[in-house]
C-alpha cells in the first residue's frame, strides 16, 4: 500500500456542508436571498480589441444518441484551418444564453449551483479562418472574442501542457473559474460546484463539436501556475479547472 499522504480528504471536509445547516436553511427560497445571490456576472475586457463572431444558424446533423456514440477524443491534428463558422458555432451553442421564467437574458444552456455561473471561457487560437492567431476571452451575451494577447501561442501552450500535439492543435478552449460569484453564497462549497459546471460545460463542447465533425478533446492536465500567468490570472479569486483541444 502506498504511503503517499494525499490532500482530497482534506480538501473534501473543508468543502463538506454541515447537517445542521441543511435543516435550518432553506437555498431553493428566493424570497429573502440578497442582492450578491441573484446577480449574474458577466466578464468583459472592455479595453481589448472585440472580434464579434458570425451568428450563423445552426442544424444538428446527429441525434442526441448519435452524438453520444460518436464523440471521441482524438490527437490527430488537422491540417486545415478551423471554419470560422465551426468555432462560432461551438462557443454559442455550448454556452447559449436562453430566456427562463424567471430571467430574461442571462441563464444559460446548461446548469449552474444558485445560478452563480462562475465559468468563464478563453480560446488560445492557433489556426481558424477569420481569427487572428491569439488568446481570447468569449463573451457569450455579445458573441464575441475579446482578443487578450496577439500572435502565435505554440510555445506558450508548450510551456503550460507540455505536449506538442496540444501545442500545435488549431484552438485550445481554457475554462476557469471566478470563484468569488459562488462562495458569496456557498463558502468553500463553492470549488466543488464550479468544478461540476466546468464538466456541464465541457460536455456541451463535446457533443456539439461532435455534431460538427470537429474533434474536441478534453484534458485536465497543465501547470497551473503557468497556465495562470498565461491568461493574465495572478493572484485572483479565477481558476482554470479544464481545457480541451479542437484538433
Amino acid at each position: 500500500m502506498s504511503t503517499h499522504s494525499f490532500a482530497y480528504p482534506d480538501f473534501h471536509a473543508a468543502s463538506s456542508t454541515e447537517g445542521r445547516y441543511m435543516e435550518s436553511e432553506n437555498w431553493t427560497s428566493v424570497a429573502h436571498w440578497p442582492r450578491a445571490w441573484l446577480d449574474i456576472v458577466f466578464k468583459t475586457y472592455p479595453r481589448m480589441p472585440l472580434l464579434r463572431l458570425p451568428d450563423v444558424p445552426w442544424e444538428s446533423q446527429l441525434s442526441l444518441s448519435e452524438a453520444l456514440v460518436q464523440r471521441s477524443s482524438d490527437r490527430a491534428n488537422v491540417a486545415e484551418p478551423l471554419a470560422l463558422e465551426t468555432l462560432s458555432v461551438l462557443l454559442r451553442e455550448s454556452t447559449r444564453i436562453k430566456p427562463t421564467a424567471v430571467d430574461h437574458g442571462s441563464r444559460r444552456v446548461y446548469p449552474s449551483a444558485g445560478a452563480r455561473f462562475p465559468v468563464e471561457v478563453y480560446v488560445a487560437v492557433s489556426r481558424c479562418e477569420g481569427v487572428a492567431g491569439g488568446l481570447y476571452h468569449y463573451r457569450p451575451l455579445d458573441h464575441a472574442l475579446e482578443q487578450l494577447a496577439a500572435g502565435p501561442q505554440r510555445d506558450r501552450l508548450r510551456r503550460v501542457f507540455g505536449h506538442d500535439w496540444i501545442a500545435d492543435a488549431r484552438c485550445v478552449v481554457l475554462l476557469s473559474a471566478e470563484l468569488s460569484r459562488s462562495a458569496v453564497k456557498y463558502g468553500d462549497r463553492a470549488y466543488r460546484f464550479s468544478l461540476i459546471e466546468a464538466g456541464h460545460l465541457m460536455h456541451n463542447l463535446l457533443l456539439v463539436g461532435t455534431d460538427l465533425g470537429s474533434a474536441v478533446t478534453p484534458i485536465g492536465g497543465f501547470a497551473d501556475d503557468r497556465m495562470h500567468r498565461y491568461l493574465g490570472l495572478g493572484p485572483t479569486e479565477e481558476y482554470v479547472l479544464y481545457s480541451a483541444v479542437v484538433s
